[in-house]
């Protein structure tokens, strides 16, 4: 199996920022891990405006063969190399679309250890210490742009956000890591981990997740992944509309 990325060769424009950078992934491209038990994921769509902050992330995801798709997720970005072991540097999200027509959005500080446990255990020193919070939809949306939910007609389920980032890129960790805080902010390179969860019950205290039950969980870890720079403003749509010539790079699957 093969993976292909695109990537713009050449601007050729003039006077427009390149502040714009994305990735996607598509079923059948290398990924570092993937397991497909909570849905089959079928792509993941990354961008992130250097200039703004604004990061958007969208996955599609079809059912098992006994009809499971996801409904929320978690996700950490990086820079590039895998989060496990850089805690108090990475934010991360969980999206709950359990209730499709109201979508909510958390943000905590990544561990350093597993992003299940990051929204009630903020450090992976010994025991639990309360999490880092940082952003929720439940008590405000002034950083939201929009969180989607979609059933397409295909069978095929959407699910992701729009957001400002500002707040999240310049957050002050509770618990510093070893590194500078990077929040969720990447440019030439990215990387990705997603957890997909099914028939989630999530329960949630002062706007953030308290308690969390589901039946099935996936992964998607995508590393160090050479990104596209997009110029403005042009989004990630112009990726497959051709504002720059692509071209093709193939490596085999990493296991």
């Amino acid at each position: 199996m093969k993976r292909s990325l695109l990537v713009l060769a050449s601007l050729g424009l003039v006077g427009i920022s390149q502040a714009q950078y994305a990735a996607s992934w598509v079923k059948g491209d290398s990924a570092t891990y993937l397991d497909n038990t909570a849905g089959i994921i079928k792509r993941a769509d990354i961008s992130f405006n250097s200039a703004t902050n604004r990061l958007t992330w969208e996955a599609t995801f079809g059912p098992t063969s006994y009809g499971i798709k996801p409904d929320s997720f978690f996700l950490t970005v990086t820079p590039g190399p895998a989060p496990a072991g850089k805690p108090g540097q990475l934010a991360t999200f969980f999206f709950d679309g359990s209730k499709s027509n109201a979508p909510k959005l958390t943000v905590t500080n990544f561990n350093g250890s597993d992003e299940k446990t990051s929204y009630y255990d903020g450090s992976n020193a010994w025991g639990t210490q309360a999490p880092d919070r940082i952003k929720s939809s439940l008590l405000s949306m002034n950083w939201i742009n929009s969180l989607t939910v979609r059933n397409n007609a295909d069978g095929t389920r959407t699910m992701g956000f729009d957001i400002d980032a500002t707040d999240i890129n310049n957050h002050l960790p509770k618990y510093p890591g070893s590194a500078p805080w990077t929040g969720a902010a990447f440019a030439n390179k990215v990387g990705f981990r997603m957890w997909t969860i099914s028939h989630t019950d999530a329960e949630y205290r002062d706007g953030y997740l308290k308690d969390l039950d589901y039946k099935k969980k996936g992964w998607l870890k995508v590393y160090d992944e050479p990104t596209a720079v997009v110029p403005e403003p042009a989004t990630m749509a112009a990726l497959g509309l051709g504002v720059a010539a692509m071209i093709r790079r193939r490596r085999n699957v990493a296991k």
